[in-house]
């Protein structure tokens, strides 16, 4: 059975721990609407059920994190703000409740990301108004209030903003423009407070980093990669297994690789690259255990 939504743009989507399924849109007005879907694999069906209707306002990207009967959306507000938003699924039928009004927590930011650490803790990283990977833990209470837990400013190094340029070595051919296109910044939680991010920075290249919660709530960098591939878009990361001191993680993104003539660029080729990495506490490190690629994509 077909089954619509309207109008839409960017779209998250998880899953409640009974089962019922959640997608976050931004519709046909700009606005962030929640729409709570009901599966029946008995029958090979999905069945919509009430949304978010007019709790939230205008945004930009959604990002979305499930904790339980609980969710938590961390979007760019209609000011370029980070605003992020609790919500419970409600019993008996499946009504999605804003559980707090707040204009925003935090200042100008894009390529928003959300991981829960455990049931209480998450973190988003993000590219602050100056330019910079930024990583900031928040709490939920069991009333359903945010608290940010630290104000640091960006830790992590440049992050690109939907192009960079590529000066082939060797060659008089002026730098050449590479839009860059999906997530330039993603992250997989390690356990309650460790956490892995990948970025994309100002230079196109992707890089890797691991992160530490300290006993003050400060994102500390216990591990880094080289860059990892000269231009890369498109991230996508998720944790693998359960939550320990070891955990692995798998990261896809999209290759761009220039294509040359002599030694001028011509064209970029692109194509997807799969890869799984071992993250481990105790040893402070990550590796890179399995890649696999995708044919060229268009």
């Amino acid at each position: 059975m077909a089954l619509g939504a309207g109008e839409v743009s960017t779209i998250a989507s998880g899953a409640f721990s009974s089962g019922k399924l959640l997608t976050a849109v931004r519709n046909g007005s700009d606005n962030l609407e929640l729409i709570v879907w009901a599966p029946d694999a008995a029958n090979r069906s999905l069945a919509r059920r009430p949304d978010s209707g007019t709790q939230a306002g205008e945004v930009g990207g959604i990002a979305l994190a499930m904790m339980g009967e609980r969710c938590i959306t961390a979007v760019q507000n209609g000011d370029g703000k980070l605003l992020l938003i609790p919500w419970a699924l409600e019993q008996p039928d499946d009504t999605i409740s804003r559980l707090e009004v707040v204009d925003n927590q935090a200042g100008k930011a894009s390529y928003i990301a959300i991981m829960p650490l455990s049931d209480s803790v998450l973190v988003t990283p993000c590219r602050n108004g100056a330019g910079n990977l930024l990583i900031i833990p928040w709490s939920l209470d069991a009333n359903g209030h945010i608290s940010r837990l630290d104000n640091g400013l960006g830790q992590g190094g440049s992050v690109a903003d939907g192009s960079t340029t590529y000066k082939p070595p060797f060659s008089n051919q002026a730098a050449v423009p590479v839009p860059l296109a999906g997530a330039l910044i993603a992250g997989a939680a390690i356990d309650g407070s460790n956490f892995v991010t990948a970025k994309i920075n100002k230079g196109g290249g992707l890089e890797l980093a691991a992160w530490a919660l300290n006993a003050s709530n400060q994102p500390t960098k216990w591990w880094d990669s080289p860059v990892l591939e000269e231009l890369a878009d498109n991230l996508c990361m998720a944790p693998l297994g359960d939550p320990g001191r070891e955990r692995n993680f798998v990261l896809a993104y999209r290759r761009i690789t220039p294509v040359l003539v002599g030694q001028n660029v011509v064209n970029f080729q692109t194509e997807v690259i799969v890869s799984v990495w071992a993250a481990g506490t105790a040893n402070g490190s990550a590796t890179k255990i399995a890649q696999a690629t995708a044919v060229e994509l268009g």
